[in-house]
């Protein structure tokens, strides 16, 4: 905590009000939002600085294609925190999880869309110049890591979410 602190007060030139601790999600980071009255920022502490350095790498090559991710403010020296663009309370999973049925004029509809339109410009553009020497946890999308993906997939976000599939036909 003490070193997001450190790493707002840098950047901010000011002390954070406020710091609550976020739910986890798809790593063993620990997120934090920190707040003042001007602002709101996320706060990242990860224990695994391999992570931490391929998110950062990505996310500094991304930013510079102009693909929508949330701009990295500062990282520390041994790239175990650092601060991100606060893009809000919402996710795009949880009003998912909220809406059963999408109307094709419907707001979740609409992001819906918007996400699938952002993903393929990830899949052209976005691995143009990308350093896979810093993948995590490993440098090729093979079978092994594919599986990885497809049972997060299915564990973290279609399980929850209460959709129903069949597991043969995913697989």
């Amino acid at each position: 905590m003490k070193e997001l602190t450190s790493l707002y007060n840098t950047h901010f030139g000011t002390e954070p009000a406020k710091i609550n601790k976020l739910p986890g999600a798809g790593s063993n980071r620990t997120y934090y939002r920190l707040q003042d009255n001007e602002r709101s920022v996320i706060g990242a502490i990860g224990e695994q600085p391999e992570e931490n350095k391929a998110f950062i790498s990505y996310t500094t090559s991304f930013m510079e294609k102009g693909l929508p991710v949330p701009e990295l403010y500062i990282v520390n020296d041994d790239s175990t925190a650092y601060l991100l663009e606060d893009l809000g309370v919402s996710s795009l999973a949880d009003m998912l999880f909220k809406e059963k049925e999408y109307d094709e004029k419907g707001e979740v509809y609409q992001y819906l869309k918007m996400a699938l339109r952002d993903l393929a410009k990830f899949q052209t553009i976005g691995h143009e110049g990308l350093d896979y020497s810093v993948a995590f946890p490993t440098d090729r999308f093979d079978k092994q890591a594919i599986l990885w993906d497809l049972n997060y997939f299915k564990y973290c976000f279609l399980k929850p979410a209460d959709i129903p599939f069949r597991e043969e036909l995913l697989e």
